[in-house]
C-alpha cells in the first residue's frame, strides 16, 4: 500500500507540478513586509511547496555547490527569510524557514517544515527579508520532492 502512495505522489509531481511567477517586474524585499497579489489564485499538491528567488545576480553562480550553499547560508540565515500566504478565505499560513539552493544559479528559499494546506487558493503573499534582496523575482513552486 505504501508504494502505491508513493507512485500516486510522484505520478502527480510529474503530472501537476508547476511554477508561477509572482511578480513579473522587479521588486526589492527587505525587512518590511512586501504584500504581492498571485496572478491567479495557487494552490500547493504536496507539502515541499515553496516560494524561490534567484540570487543569481547578487552572488554569482557557484560551480562547487557546497561553497554556493554555504554562502547563501551565511547571508540569509535561519529566520531570514518570511512569506505569509493569505488564502481567499483569509486564512494564513507562513514560511518561516529559509532555504537555499544552487545549481544552473543561486536561489533563496522560503519554505516550511509543518505541511503546508494542501487544495487552498492562496490569493496573496506577504514577503520580507533581513538582508534586502534587489531585483526580486519571486516564484512560486506548487510542489518539491
Amino acid at each position: 500500500m505504501e508504494i502505491l502512495k508513493g507512485l500516486y505522489a510522484l505520478l502527480k509531481i510529474m503530472l501537476f507540478s508547476s511554477q508561477t511567477v509572482i511578480n513579473p517586474t522587479p521588486i526589492t524585499v527587505t525587512d518590511e513586509v512586501t504584500r504581492l497579489k498571485f496572478p491567479k489564485p495557487v494552490t500547493a499538491i504536496n507539502y515541499r511547496a515553496r516560494i524561490e528567488i534567484d540570487v543569481t545576480h547578487i552572488l554569482g553562480p557557484y560551480e562547487n555547490i557546497v561553497e554556493g550553499l554555504d554562502t547563501i547560508s551565511a547571508m540569509y540565515p535561519e529566520g531570514c527569510l518570511t512569506a505569509r500566504l493569505i488564502a481567499l478565505d483569509g486564512s494564513e499560513f507562513v514560511l518561516d524557514e529559509t532555504g537555499s539552493a544552487v545549481g544552473g544559479g543561486s536561489y533563496v528559499v522560503f519554505h516550511s517544515f509543518k505541511p503546508i494546506p494542501l487544495n487552498i487558493e492562496f490569493e496573496f503573499v506577504e514577503v520580507t527579508s533581513c538582508f534586502p534582496i534587489k531585483d526580486a523575482t519571486l516564484v512560486w513552486r506548487n510542489s518539491g520532492m
